[in-house]
């Protein structure tokens, strides 16, 4: 396969990238060179697939699964604080300094939350495998991998035993924050 003629294609995916996520360009673009390279040695041109629509996946996919995990914070609740109230510690050291004055906002924000807000906070931007586990259906097939309201509220509900407004609530308190931010 020809460089040349991809490389507009691997430009546009990688200043996409980095416009939605903040990650640095040379990253992006090694990523994205990386992802042509398993294109051209992964390409069966027998299959209905055009090497073109072949090399957009991988990059997208290969660009995407970079970018989340460089992109992603650590948030995690501390012990307690002098006033015995859980502390949300976030990490915003990722990012370009836009996202990170973005991120030191959310903690500020998450910060004034309520203790059970907190905790809703954790759980959506750090889920457990139990709490995962709950949107699948009895045959384990999984609705969907995104945290919503939903799964938090029936997760709250079912393993913590909290009642549906005191989930609900929470739930409502971080949709506000994020609403301001």
């Amino acid at each position: 396969m020809e460089y040349q003629k991809y490389i507009p294609l691997i430009k546009k995916k990688v200043w996409q990238f980095h416009r939605s996520y903040g990650v640095e360009v040379d990253e992006l673009e090694g990523v994205a060179n990386l992802c042509f390279v398993e294109a051209v040695s992964d390409y069966d041109p027998e299959k209905a697939t055009q090497f073109c629509t072949w090399l957009y996946h991988k990059i997208h996919y290969g660009l995407l699964e970079f970018a989340l995990a460089k992109r992603v914070p650590t948030i995690s609740l501390t012990e307690v604080d002098t006033e015995g109230h859980a502390v949300i510690d976030l990490d915003h050291s990722f990012g370009t300094p836009a996202i990170q004055e973005r991120t030191c906002i959310l903690k500020d924000k998450l910060s004034n939350l309520s203790e059970k807000g907190r905790y809703v906070a954790v759980l959506a931007l750090n889920p457990t495998p139990e709490l995962m586990e709950n949107s699948c259906r009895g045959d384990d097939t999984v609705w969907s991998k995104k945290v919503t309201k939903h799964l938090l509220t029936k997760y709250l509900t079912k393993v913590h035993n909290w009642t549906y407004s005191e989930a609900n609530r929470a739930c409502s308190e971080i949709s506000a924050v994020l609403k301001d931010i």
